[in-house]
């Protein structure tokens, strides 16, 4: 077979785009849109006012609704010069026509490989998982994403996390620990198929975003909106009618530049989104993968899979012994480098394998001490724990619930303080039309702006805001943080620097993690993996994929962020 890449795949996406845009112009709103695309994606100089950012604002709107950015040149220029080592087993393959080749989980199979079901406390539990598609034929080749853990039906909240090992041919291995007694009921689930992995990386590389980011130029004279880009591909705008305005990023972040004369590039002031998620041209088969909305489709056989796990003669333990060393001595590699399972829930509670179960933060353990938490808003969760357990008063109140503007509280008593700066573009900010430059902060720039002196402890979370961008904006984020690091650890000893893992997002359906999901959280940790491989003697990794597979966490704020946060200050608190 012929293997595609990037340039075929662009042709075949611009065939497509001449049907879409037949049945679009049939749509009274789009028609004029797709007949002149270009007088709406790009501002247009008006005889009557200079200030037009409003008006662009609701054309923009208008172009959104769409759903599509039907310019060719657009679609034909990549994000990067050359793919990424992930994105070429993908771009190799066809685009996916039929249906009923796409992996199917009413035909797949799951078998116990144990010869019994019932296992002591620590034995191995292992799972072949056998994908198929629609016709029923076994997948040669690797990549579904599916999850797999084992409930206690008579124990609340307690579950067994996986390790998944896939073969590359349409068979997985799940195995897991018996760390607790119970009764247990399998649950082997189908996220992502392959073929809509490959339709989300196909489509990033297509439209290099989902989102449609905005920018603001405004001066005392004029005012204009134009579409940002983490890449210098705007829609409409030509390689030399770029304003890149990486340095005000702290990573590469470039808008189209204004068509009138008097507003510049330094005139960029303000940052925000349209509504709507854009698509690329897709076929039929693949608008059929985003159709489903649901996240948890069961294998067939899954749940009728049970287990016993007992305690041998003389062990009277209900549950595997806690480890022996506590988090706050382990040293930071053996964090990064975690067997999978990680560890296990019970009782709601995460139990880890590397340490024994941290203790939540309390005053004593934040005296002359500054916390900089920064990232999205799970970062923020972090922020309210140890804000509310340090008596601190808050110098930026959150005002409403989806609050992305920086949070700072001080305990001078003490010499403690706790910021949160949420990162730069790409950011999803809410609740406003327009957000102003200082809502978000480079996370880099944060980095090197902590002087030589004081303690500070710090955490990394930046996830789920990049997620609907081309992976390179993330690559690129992670690269300017490390270089920060860097800097930082020379300049400052007394540093003690945590990274957070990707978590799984269950409420998501097809269409929305299409937007803004987990479809690539594997891809997004090993790029943590490989960008910090050379600091794992320095930094600290918290893995959280696997208590929100076990919690079948269903917002994209997990509901154990507090324990998460009580990983992050256990791995510091009592060290000094």
């Amino acid at each position: 077979p012929v293997k595609y890449n990037f340039e075929m795949h662009a042709n075949y996406r611009l065939k497509v785009l001449e049907t879409e845009i037949k049945r679009l112009a049939q749509k009274e709103e789009c028609s004029s849109v797709m007949a002149n695309p270009l007088s709406y994606w790009r501002s247009q100089i008006s005889s009557t006012t200079n200030f037009t950012s409003n008006i662009d604002l609701e054309r923009l709107k208008i172009a959104n609704k769409c759903t599509m950015i039907p310019i060719a040149d657009f679609i034909k220029t990549p994000p990067t010069p050359t793919q990424y080592s992930f994105e070429i087993p993908y771009l190799e393959e066809p685009p996916v026509t039929n249906i009923l080749l796409v992996t199917n989980e009413s035909t797949s199979s799951v078998v116990l490989l144990n010869s019994s079901s019932t296992f002591y406390l620590g034995d191995t539990v292992a799972l072949l998982v056998v994908m198929r598609d629609g016709n029923g034929n076994q997948k040669t080749k690797g990549g579904d994403e599916f999850r797999v853990w084992f409930t206690d039906v008579t124990n609340p909240h307690s579950v067994l996390a996986t390790k998944i090992t896939d073969f590359n041919n349409g068979t997985y291995l799940a195995t897991t620990i018996a760390a607790f007694v119970g009764a247990f009921r399998a649950t082997v689930t189908l996220v992502y198929s392959r073929e809509y992995i490959q339709t989300m990386i196909i489509a990033h590389l297509m439209i290099k975003s989902t989102t449609v980011y905005l920018g603001a130029f405004v001066n005392s004279i004029a005012n204009e909106t134009t579409v940002c880009s983490h890449v210098p591909v705007i829609p409409g705008v030509g390689k030399y009618e770029v304003c890149d305005v990486s340095e005000v990023n702290g990573s590469p972040w470039f808008c189209g530049r204004p068509v009138k004369p008097w507003l510049k590039c330094t005139d960029y002031m303000y940052t925000s989104m349209l509504p709507t998620f854009m698509t690329m041209p897709m076929n039929e088969a693949e608008k059929l993968l985003l159709i489903r909305e649901n996240k948890i489709f069961p294998i067939t056989g899954s749940s009728d899979i049970h287990l016993k796990v007992v305690a041998k003669d003389g062990d009277s333990r209900l549950k595997l012994s806690e480890p022996s060393e506590n988090c706050h001595t382990i040293k930071s590699r053996p964090t990064w480098e975690q067997p999978e399972p990680t560890g296990y829930l019970y009782q709601n509670i995460w139990h880890s394998y590397l340490c024994s179960q941290p203790e939540t933060v309390t005053k004593a353990c934040l005296s002359d001490l500054q916390v900089l938490i920064l990232g999205d808003s799970n970062a923020r969760a972090h922020f309210r724990v140890i804000s509310a357990n340090s008596e601190c008063k808050h110098r930026i109140i959150q005002e409403y619930k989806s609050w992305h503007k920086p949070l700072h509280c001080v305990n001078k008593d003490i010499n403690f303080s706790v910021k949160w700066l949420p990162h730069s573009n790409p950011f999803k900010t809410t609740e406003v039309s327009w957000a102003g430059l200082d809502w978000i902060t480079a996370s880099n720039k944060a980095l090197d702006d902590i002087p030589s002196t004081g303690t500070y402890l710090i955490l990394l979370n930046h996830y789920l805001h990049i997620t609907s961008s081309h992976t390179s904006a993330y690559i690129q984020m992670m690269a300017a943080i490390k270089e920060s690091l860097v800097r930082l650890f020379e300049r400052n000893p007394n540093t003690f620097v945590v990274v957070q893992s990707p978590h799984v997002v269950w409420w998501f359906g097809a269409r929305s993690s299409y937007h803004m999901g987990d479809t690539l959280r594997n891809v997004y940790t090993n790029i943590q993996y490989e960008t910090f491989k050379d600091m794992r003697d320095r930094i600290f990794y918290i893995p959280t994929s696997e208590m929100t597979i076990a919690t079948q966490n269903s917002e994209s704020h997990p509901y154990l962020n507090a324990q998460i946060t009580n990983f992050f200050t256990g791995y510091f608190c009592g060290r000094h």
